[in-house]
């Protein structure tokens, strides 16, 4: 890359990072709309105290329109191989200081916390924002989150993945949480020979599993059970839905 090209990569990037900034205070701000000059900073909390649900929504799909403008104005797919040093250069809080590790076509940045003390709310307010950039910037590569200070974890853990159904979407499946589980997977045989429950890992204190064939009934005996030998995890069940064929 010549230096000419490198000083105006570097230009558009800071131009992303200003115009991704006001994106999110756009979401914050359509929240607690009273307070047009506070800062990000400001407005977090109170926006996430008066509509969690809007404001995690409105941050993503506002940083997905983004990530797609940019792509599209400057002709530039991002995938795993140079989404990293693109975030970087956004000076996001939850993109600094680590660095990023390759392998098996994704990408991990594990670092200390952005801060001493977060809710589970601000730092799923920072992962829905680069959830949906990364969507926006990329049309293949995704973003997950493993780990959080604000979901209990010491250290705070972030993925880029190429492939959609790649397992690394799901963070790792503890060898004790396998093993209290082990009841409730013995539970559902003997409910029905044709279903089978999947432990698909543990992010950010949520177990994710999937459930075939799809019941309702049972569903409801699995979290149970599940919420009675891993009280300190949430879960969400990952099953297929069949396509709607209303009118």
């Amino acid at each position: 890359m010549s230096p000419a090209h490198r000083a105006d990569a570097s230009g558009r990037h800071r131009e992303l990072a200003q115009r991704w900034a006001r994106a999110r205070v756009a979401a914050l701000r359509a929240a607690i709309p009273a307070t047009d000059d506070a800062s990000e900073e400001h407005l977090l909390v109170p926006a996430l105290e008066t509509d969690l649900d809007g404001t995690l929504r409105r941050v993503f799909d506002n940083s997905a329109r983004l990530g797609f403008g940019y792509r599209r104005t400057w002709s530039e797919e991002h995938g795993v191989a140079t989404l990293p040093a693109l975030l970087d250069s956004l000076e996001a809080p939850c993109l600094r200081g680590g660095a990023w590790r390759l392998d098996r076509g994704a990408a991990a940045l594990e670092r200390r916390p952005c801060r001493t003390r977060s809710s589970p709310q601000v730092c799923d307010y920072w992962r829905e924002a680069i959830d949906g950039l990364v969507a926006g910037l990329s049309g293949a590569s995704r973003h997950t989150r493993h780990r959080s200070l604000g979901h209990g974890d010491d250290v705070c853990l972030d993925l880029l993945y190429d492939d959609p159904e790649s397992p690394l979407r799901f963070g790792p499946l503890p060898a004790e949480v396998s093993e209290a589980a082990r009841g409730v997977l013995r539970l559902v045989a003997a409910f029905s020979s044709a279903a089978e429950l999947t432990l698909l890992g543990v992010s950010e204190g949520v177990l994710a599993y999937r459930l075939s064939p799809p019941d309702g009934n049972l569903r409801a005996l699995v979290e149970r059970e599940l919420r009675q030998k891993l009280p300190t995890l949430r879960f969400r069940e990952l099953s297929p839905r069949p396509v709607y064929g209303g009118p």
